[in-house]
This record gives C-alpha cells, sequence and structure tokens, in this order.
C-alpha cells in the first residue's frame, strides 16, 4: 500500500509482476478479493496519469499508463478497461502502450472468434511490432481450445521458429491454461 503514490515505471512492472505471481497462488475462492484489492492498490496512480497521453508527456509515462492499464483489464478483470480495450483493438491506432495493452485485455477475455481474427492480425500485420503484439497475445486466451490452436501454430510454420519459446513461455504463464500448455508441451516435445 506504501507504493500507492509511486509514478515509476520500472517500480510498477516490478509490483505488477509480484502481483500476478500472487494472483497465480491465489485461491480460487480468493480470487475476486485479490481483483478488488489489486484495482484498489493501482487506482490512485492511474487516476492522476488519466486514460490518454499529454502532449511532451516523457515515454515512460506513456508506458506507466499501458502497463496499468493492461494490469487492470487482466489481473483487476476491470470491466471499464475491457470495454476500452475491445474498442481500442477494433478501432485500431493510437497511442502504442495503450494499443499494446488493449491487445493484451481483448485476448484475456476472447473467444474463438476474436482467437481468429487475432491470427489474421498476426498474419498481415502492417508492421513487425504490430504482428509480434498479436502473436505474444495469441497466448493469453482463456479458452483450452484457442491456447491448443496457437500451440499448433508453433508447429505448422505460421510462427517462426525464433518467435516459438516466448509463444510457448506466454503460454505456459496463462493463468487459466498454463496446465493445458503444459500438457502440449510434454506430448509434443
Amino acid at each position: 500500500q506504501a507504493f500507492r503514490g509511486e509514478d515509476d515505471l520500472s517500480v510498477w512492472q516490478r509490483i505488477i509482476g509480484a502481483c500476478d505471481s500472487l494472483r497465480r497462488a491465489a485461491d480460487p475462492a480468493t480470487v475476486p478479493a485479490f481483483r478488488r484489492w489489486f484495482l484498489d492498490l493501482i487506482g490512485p496512480v492511474r487516476a492522476r496519469l488519466g486514460g490518454e497521453p499529454v502532449a511532451g508527456e516523457p515515454e515512460r509515462t506513456s508506458q506507466l499508463r499501458g502497463a496499468l492499464f493492461s494490469a487492470a483489464g487482466t489481473l483487476g478483470d476491470d470491466t471499464t478497461a475491457i470495454e476500452r480495450a475491445r474498442a481500442l483493438v477494433d478501432r485500431g491506432g493510437g497511442d502504442p502502450a495503450l494499443v499494446a495493452a488493449a491487445i493484451d485485455i481483448v485476448a484475456a477475455h476472447g473467444d474463438a472468434g476474436t482467437h481468429a481474427r487475432y491470427v489474421d492480425r498476426m498474419t498481415s500485420a502492417a508492421s513487425p511490432q504490430e504482428a509480434e503484439r498479436y502473436r505474444g497475445a495469441l497466448a493469453d486466451f482463456p479458452g483450452s481450445d484457442e491456447v491448443r490452436r496457437t500451440l499448433e501454430l508453433t508447429l505448422d510454420g505460421s510462427i517462426r521458429t525464433q518467435d516459438v519459446p516466448f509463444v510457448i513461455r506466454r503460454a505456459l504463464r496463462n493463468h487459466a491454461q498454463g496446465a493445458t500448455a503444459w500438457a502440449f508441451v510434454t506430448e509434443r516435445w
């Protein structure tokens, strides 16, 4: 709670990482309370930063806004963040930190149709950065079928060999489907 006044990107990246580990270790019955606690923790800094970039602000401020937006939508399951993320992904363009966060949030709450759109966006991306955002997010879907489909893409050449370890690592860290990813890796080793 002492970090509620903190505005440094590096500090919040560590806090978010630690909270992600705590969420992973939490008993399913305590997850709703954890989400409320987490949103309360990040709320003051999100309010200070605002929802949109300000002209001339440092890049690290924009990156912090994106990191907290992503955390609110993925760790906190904040419905406002999820709705905003869907609108950003549908619209395309905008602040790169917010767009990257939105892609992750939508994936974390996506379905089979969203997964198919992400595969298409990965393969038709206008830039390597855009392709990387969608490729990584494919590992974050909550459904086992979508995660298995993502992992199949690592074997059929759809995902480049040099990117495969990063996708598999991310799938293994998937809150809902890490066990599915592990089973796939052990079956297909």
